[in-house]
């Protein structure tokens, strides 16, 4: 189909056609699919490799013994611990089951040492059950499996070391490492813990929908195929207000309109104040809030999600101070931007994908107390491939992530020796930058264009809310806020850059071109159209 066709069938604005024939959605199959998103659509749970394995021995130990539930301590991780406790309660209430989270401080990523020796000496479960982790934790495995404790991993990461997993047997499900005549292999740790409750249960297990779409949103999982099944209902989920007693009362707190909310909501509301507990300290709140019911703790719902939005609170300030601190220390000419300081661990990740995105170019961020770090890339530098180089030749302890992103701890005394090696590595890398979906007249930007582009919703990883170029826009009444973000009027459109104070002088020229998004903004019940800024040349 061309895309009047496709403009003229769907009822589209044209430009909204052009974009989705880019995206390769040019057949009548894959549009109606596309616009017709349904879970009943998801391929079976029981064509999943293991999972009979997997449910059967789960149901003995329900019988017959005690669970412990380890699970990473970010948003995926905990809305994942969230989901199979319900789907075992709802199995059997009687059921013995625990939590034990992960711990930032205690734990960095997975299941560490540290918390073997917790589960062995104090939890002492017949089968230990680890979530959004665990798929590369053989030595681990191997100390609980000792200690005659059995271990299950549901995971969605990748482990290319086949020979290390032969420990597990059929004991894990992991969909990027064994994945059968499973077509889709991108689910988050709650998309693909959800499909095993409803293995457990024999049902469609629906009542935990808004979970599994805030963990599928906030880790960032491609938003396509049954990814975007799952958030499509999600959404209408949390649009009815019949959710989780703790999402509720966050999203009453944090969303503008909660009866209309969004993935972008969720992607920058809601996931960063659940993240936000974990980067700080314990995130045993957040599962207070998601369990609330189950777990009956002392603090009411106001009091943890304030704590929640609290913590979120402090990270900016810290964050945003740090990157005043560092930002006065960079070279932009570097092929790699290197901050080395005194740095909240938690806060690492945050600083360099900040850096990253601001001079468009790989960031590594370590915490000199510590020794660990953290590192963003930007297309096409591998920056895992070129950790384990590092790492090869005697500069790096340890290294762990994938394309795009890892996480590193230095040699002491070899960071000089680091700093050259991964600047060479770097050396004549043409990094891409923010691309655009179609050039466009900015007067073209109105309500009917909006309409159209929003069907193309949920928007995410892989389904990116569409970006336009303008050229020769005027540019009225700039302004710095915070002495941080950049905002001004487009064609009397409010339009805010984030982060992009040093455009400022470009823009008081009068005129520029613009990379942009257009939203709707609602703002103390008043609806209009907004640009977030991606770029000004």
């Amino acid at each position: 189909m061309n895309y009047q066709e496709i403009a003229k069938s769907y009822n589209l604005d044209e430009s909204i056609s052009k974009i989705l024939i880019k995206r390769g959605f040019n057949t009548r199959k894959k549009l109606n699919d596309f616009f017709s998103p349904s879970i009943d659509k998801l391929q079976s749970y029981n064509d999943i490799p293991n999972i009979e394995n997997v449910i059967d021995l789960l149901k003995e130990h329900i019988e017959h013994g005690s669970i412990v539930i380890f699970c990473d301590f970010d948003c995926d991780g905990l809305t994942s611990a969230a989901i199979l406790y319900k789907a075992v309660k709802k199995f059997d209430s009687r059921a013995n089951i625990k939590i034990l989270s992960g711990d930032r401080y205690r734990d960095e990523y997975g299941l560490s040492k540290k918390s073997v020796e917790l589960i062995k000496k104090e939890l002492k479960p017949s089968l230990v059950i680890t979530l959004d982790c665990g798929i590369s934790n053989q030595i681990e495995i191997n100390e609980l499996k000792d200690d005659n404790i059995e271990v299950i991993v549901i995971d969605h990461h990748k482990n290319d070391d086949l020979e290390s997993l032969k420990i597990l047997g059929d004991n894990f499900i992991d969909l990027k490492v064994k994945s059968g005549n499973y077509q889709f292999k991108e689910f988050s740790g709650g998309g693909i813990t959800w499909r095993v409750g409803q293995a457990l249960l024999k049902e469609s297990f629906d009542e935990v929908l808004d979970l599994v779409t805030l963990s599928t949103v906030a880790d960032v999982v491609p938003l396509v195929g049954e990814n975007r099944y799952i958030v499509a209902a999600g959404l209408e989920k949390f649009c009815s207000g019949d959710i989780n007693p703790g999402l509720d009362k966050l999203t009453s707190f944090l969303c503008q309109s909660p009866e209309a909310i969004t993935a972008s909501d969720l992607g920058y509301q809601i996931g960063p104040a659940i993240n936000a507990t974990g980067r700080l300290g314990s995130p045993e709140p957040v599962l207070d809030l998601l369990l609330y019911e189950e777990r009956k703790p002392a603090q009411d719902l106001n009091q943890l999600a304030h704590q929640l939005i609290s913590n979120n609170e402090k990270r900016k300030e810290l964050t945003d101070r740090i990157m005043e601190i560092v930002d006065k220390k960079i070279k932009p000419e570097l092929n790699v931007i290197l901050v080395k300081g005194k740095i909240l661990r938690g806060l690492v990740g945050l600083i360099a994908g900040k850096l990253s995105s601001k001079y468009n170019k790989p960031a590594i961020v370590i915490d000199s107390q510590t020794l660990k770090g953290s590192a963003r890339s930007i297309e096409p530098f591998d920056i895992y491939a070129n950790l384990k180089r590092c790492q090869q030749e005697g500069m790096l302890e340890e290294t762990g992530g994938h394309k795009l992103a890892a996480g590193l701890k230095l040699k002491a005394g070899r960071f000089r020796d680091f700093f050259e090696k991964v600047n060479q590595l770097a050396e004549g890398i043409e990094y891409k930058r923010e691309t655009y979906d179609l050039e466009l007249d900015l007067d073209r930007v109105n309500s009917d264009l909006l309409d159209s582009l929003y069907r193309l919703a949920p928007f995410g990883h892989k389904n990116r809310h569409p970006v336009f170029l303008s050229k020769d826009v005027e540019i009225d009444n700039p302004n710095l806020i915070k002495e941080r973000h950049l905002k001004f009027e487009s064609n009397d459109i409010e339009s805010i850059g984030f982060y992009m104070a040093d455009k400022f002088e470009r823009v008081k020229s009068g005129y520029a071109d613009l990379l942009y998004q257009p939203e709707w903004t609602t703002f103390r019940n008043r609806t209009y159209i907004n640009l977030i800024v991606k770029d000004i040349y």
